[in-house]
């Protein structure tokens, strides 16, 4: 049996700010998002990019276990190297999720 249940309850804890937030699993719904953005982004401009970025990770924080909302101010002020991690963490849950869903 797969315990969707339990694979959806796995949190991806991430520190911002001193505060710990618990991501949930990123949705279908997320996963074709970042396909699709990935998959367009040499159509982009460098001002597209940022924006379909930032809205990703936005949609990615707000998925969290307490509904805190996060906006493009947010984004706007963490470090580039840090939306690169975040960014990377994302891709490493939908990655993981295909590879092994349990």
């Amino acid at each position: 049996m797969i315990d969707i249940d339990m694979i959806n309850d796995k949190p991806i804890e991430i520190k911002l700010k001193g505060e710990v937030v618990k991501v949930k699993q990123p949705t279908f719904y997320l996963a074709k998002k970042v396909r699709s953005y990935e998959k367009n982004i040499d159509d982009l401009s460098e001002d597209e990019i940022y924006k379909k970025q930032s809205n990703i990770l936005i949609d990615f924080l707000n998925n969290n276990t307490t509904n805190k909302k996060f906006n493009d101010k947010d984004i706007d002020n963490i470090s580039f190297n840090s939306i690169k991690a975040l960014y990377k963490e994302l891709i490493k849950a939908i990655l993981g999720a295909e590879e092994d869903p349990k």
